[in-house]
């Protein structure tokens, strides 16, 4: 059926060759060149795959489910959440309630995205947990970014626990301890209330001042937009090639799967085609650029350090939808990850992060292949 198909395209792509000297004595011609070029349009788009049903999360977990404390450790992001999320399940008695963990005690909620951050644990609606690992949350630079992250969650209205890994995994009934020590403030489900400062009678000097001290705001506000945008657009314009590289790239794998199923004479002249349009064609690893995606540099100004923050965590998770998405089409369409392996290391795309698009065996058994 192929075979048939990718004759009656050759045939028609000849005869469109045929008609267009033709169309310079007779131009309506020229609706039947259309028509046969929307015709082979039609048959060369890909074929549409049928929609699978999303796999279960935490989210949907249900008490009745056996499984449903897997699905909540699954959705935590590392082994100290997950050892921390176990001990708070034993200890509260704690059940699925759509979406977050519930039980007379205890409103329990995990991965909450809260403005550009998100939050590992919140409990009773208002109390941030966040499980502190060492090797990650000990640096100078991660100690500043906590701190901004705390003050910004109580200037929101929360109350903020930080527990470290060791504790949780060494000694959980100290971790369990101190919540419940953080939960004597807020025993029963709160929403968190912005902090609001005291409304005061002001004098005619003080909306003076008041307007002066607008000014320089607006000015401060200027000068963080444009430090901010000095200091994010190297990780953006990385993530932005990134994006079109890999873009560009999927579909080449596509098409070169399309060639693959042609039959042996239409390969023959597809091949000698490629070969004249592209006699100077740049090596890959010259075209695809890849730039370094790397976290801004710090900065003394809290504001502009915050926004940089934002920026940062916004485009990165992003980045990770996109890649995530398209690891998922890899898993399912195995042809396609052979293809587009070839061409990852032909472009010289980092190891580490082609892992986290398809599986490490077929990206380095590509990596091994000889050229």
């Amino acid at each position: 059926m192929q075979g048939q198909v990718d004759k009656t395209i050759w045939r028609r792509i000849g005869l469109i060759a045929i008609l267009l000297p033709i169309c310079f004595f007779f131009p309506l011609a020229l609706f039947l060149v259309g028509l046969l070029a929307w015709s082979i349009y039609e048959d060369m788009k890909p074929p549409k795959y049928p929609d699978l049903p999303a796999a279960r999360t935490w989210r949907d977990a249900k008490p009745e489910d056996d499984d449903w404390l897997t699905l909540f450790c699954e959705g935590c992001e590392s082994p100290a959440e997950e050892q921390f999320l176990r001990a708070m399940v034993k200890e509260f008695d704690l059940k699925p309630d759509n979406g977050v963990l519930k039980s007379p005690k205890l409103t329990l909620a995990m991965q909450v995205e809260v403005a550009n951050y998100r939050y590992d644990f919140l409990a009773n609606g208002r109390q941030v947990i966040e499980v502190d690992g060492a090797g990650y949350h000990s640096s100078t630079e991660q100690v500043e970014r906590d701190r901004i992250r705390d003050e910004y969650s109580v200037q929101g209205g929360y109350k903020v626990l930080r527990i470290p890994a060791i504790v949780v995994f060494k000694t959980p009934d100290e971790a369990i301890r101190r919540v419940k020590a953080a939960l004597a403030e807020t025993p029963t489900f709160t929403q968190p209330q912005r902090m609001k400062p005291a409304i005061q009678k002001k004098t005619i000097a003080q909306h003076f001042d008041a307007f002066v001290d607008g000014l320089d705001k607006l000015n401060q506000h200027v000068e963080i937009a444009v430090q901010t945008k000095r200091a994010t657009e190297g990780f953006l314009s990385a993530i932005s090639s990134e994006q079109l590289f890999l873009k560009a790239m999927v579909a080449e794998a596509e098409l070169d799967r399309r060639v693959e199923e042609m039959s042996p004479q239409p390969r023959k002249h597809y091949d000698a085609l490629k070969r004249d349009l592209f006699l100077n064609e740049e090596p890959r690893p010259l075209i695809y650029e890849w730039k370094k995606i790397a976290m801004p540099s710090l900065v003394e100004d809290r504001d502009i350090q915050w926004k940089i923050d934002a920026e940062y965590a916004t485009a990165m998770n992003e980045r990770n939808q996109r890649l995530a998405e398209l690891k998922e089409r890899c898993v399912k369409d195995p042809r396609l990850t052979r293809l587009l392996c070839r061409k990852l290391v032909d472009a010289g795309f980092p190891a580490d992060e082609a892992i986290k698009i398809v599986p490490p065996s077929a990206f380095f058994e590509a990596l091994l292949a000889p050229k």
